[in-house]
This record gives structure tokens, C-alpha cells and sequence, in this order.
């Protein structure tokens, strides 16, 4: 499984031809990919590179160009289909987003598979923050957890908008 800075990676390489200076402010101008340093950008790509997960061209003397590979491809697929379990989902929101967004390379029944199981995850999550509400919702914790809750509320109605949407499709193909 490829870690949040890899998938962001291929991600940005899919049907794109870049090197390592154009992926990092691609990665600084996105709101949907983690933002790292340029050493973690490039370890990354490294490692990438070593699994054969992109390929790298010399582009110059001081430059590669990265490009994704086949297996590249279904590394992402892999990290799409994966929800984002509950428990980790107001800890790490920018993973959560990007597992979203990334679920634009599945075809429609993977697509629609993954965000039924996004959606569930959501939902667990709700629940986990009911279950740990303290008794006094004007409280500080307690104001928190509404917020958080309110939040994986719109969340769930975007699933659903988007669930719909994934229905529809595959009803018309």
C-alpha cells in the first residue's frame, strides 16, 4: 500500500509528464494533497521509482521527468478502494479528502463501491463521537463534537449526491 505522499504523487502524474520541482508546486498549490517538504517529495519518488510504480526519464542534466507506470496506476486503484476507517477520519482529514478524490480513476462500480464504504466509515464515526459526547454539550468538548459532527453530516449528504450520481451512471451504461 503506498503511503498519503506517494498516492498524492501518482495521482498528479496520472495523464501528466513531471519532474520532481513541477509535482512539489502542484503539491504547494493543491488543497487536496499533503503539502511536504522537498526531501519527502523526493524520497518519495524514489521510492516510487525503486517499485516501479513510476518511471523516471533525464530531462537535461539536472532533471527527471516521472511518469506513471501500469503498476502505478493500480497502486492507486488499491489506495482508493481502501475507506479511511472511522476512527481516523477527524484525525486526518486531508487523507480522507484525498481518498475522494482519488476515487475519480476507479470505473463506476468501484467508484461507487468505495464511496458506499466511505459513507459507512462516516457514519461509524458519527456515532463514535456520540457515543464519547460529554453529558454538558455547552462545554467546550462538547461544542467540538458538534462541530465535528456537523461536518461529517455534509459529508454524508455529499456521499450520497455523489452515490447517486455513481447509480445513475451505471444505470445508463
Amino acid at each position: 500500500m503506498v503511503t498519503q505522499v506517494e498516492a498524492g504523487i501518482l495521482g498528479l502524474l496520472l495523464g501528466h509528464r513531471k519532474t520532481g520541482y513541477e509535482l512539489m508546486q502542484d503539491f504547494r498549490g493543491s488543497v487536496f494533497y499533503w503539502s511536504g517538504s522537498q526531501s519527502t517529495v523526493y524520497a518519495a519518488l524514489q521510492r516510487l521509482e525503486d517499485d516501479g510504480l513510476i518511471a523516471g526519464n533525464a530531462r537535461g542534466a539536472r532533471s527527471t521527468e516521472y511518469t506513471i507506470t501500469e503498476d502505478g496506476k493500480q497502486a492507486l486503484i488499491e489506495f482508493a478502494l481502501e475507506p479511511l476507517p472511522g476512527e481516523r477520519l477527524l484525525s486526518q482529514p486531508d487523507l480522507y479528502r484525498m481518498k475522494l478524490r482519488t476515487a475519480s480513476v476507479l470505473d463506476a462500480k468501484q467508484r461507487l463501491d468505495s464511496y458506499r464504504a466511505q459513507r459507512a466509515q462516516v457514519a461509524r464515526a458519527i456515532g463514535l463521537i456520540q457515543l464519547n459526547m460529554p453529558s454538558d454539550p455547552g462545554a467546550f468538548s462538547g461544542r467540538l463534537g458538534l462541530l465535528c459532527m456537523r461536518q461529517l453530516q455534509e459529508d454524508i449528504s455529499f456521499l450520497d449526491s455523489v452515490i447517486a450520481e455513481a447509480e445513475s451512471e451505471m444505470a445508463s451504461d
